[in-house]
C-alpha cells in the first residue's frame, strides 16, 4: 500500500494498515522524526479498543497495553538504543517470541531479531499536514 494522506486523514489510514495485513502481529516503523509514527500507532491501538492512554515508550522502551478481549499489545520505541547487542541484552527480543502484537518505533536495531513476517511501514513528510505511508510485508 502506497499513499498520501492528510493528517486528518489518519483514523482510515489506521483502519487500511490492519486491515491490509490482517493476520501479522510484528509491525516495524520507520520515518523521521516528526513523520507520525507515534500518532499512526496510537490510531490504530484506537481500533484494536486499547483501555489505556498510548503514548510513546521513549524513556522506558517498551509500553504493554492490553485490548478490550485480552489480547496483549508491546508498543517499542528503540531510538535510544544504539546498536543490536545492546537491543538482545536488554531482552526485549524475547517480546518478539510471545503472541503479543508488536509495534516497533525505530526498528533498525531489532530487525536482525525478526524470524517471522512482519509489517514494514514507513512514513514521510509530502508537505504540511501531508504525509506519505509505503507498506511492505516483509516474508522471512
Amino acid at each position: 500500500m502506497e499513499r498520501v494522506y492528510s493528517v486528518d486523514e489518519i483514523n482510515s489510514i489506521a483502519k487500511a494498515c490492519i486491515s491490509a495485513v490482517e493476520g501479522n502481529r510484528i509491525f516495524i516503523f520507520s520515518g523521521n522524526l516528526g513523520a507520525g509514527k507515534t500518532s499512526l500507532i496510537k490510531e490504530m491501538c484506537k481500533e484494536w479498543q486499547i483501555k489505556d492512554v498510548v503514548q510513546s515508550p521513549t524513556y522506558g522502551l517498551v509500553n504493554t497495553y492490553e485490548t478490550k478481549d485480552g489480547q496483549t499489545i508491546h508498543h517499542l520505541d528503540l531510538y535510544r538504543t544504539k546498536n543490536p547487542q545492546e537491543v538482545y541484552e536488554s531482552g526485549i527480543t524475547e517480546i518478539l517470541d510471545s503472541n503479543a502484537i508488536c509495534l516497533v518505533e525505530w526498528p533498525e536495531n531489532i530487525v536482525p531479531f525478526l524470524f517471522e513476517n512482519y509489517v514494514h511501514i514507513e512514513l514521510f513528510h509530502e508537505a504540511p499536514n501531508f504525509r506519505k505511508i509505503l507498506l511492505t510485508l516483509v516474508k522471512v
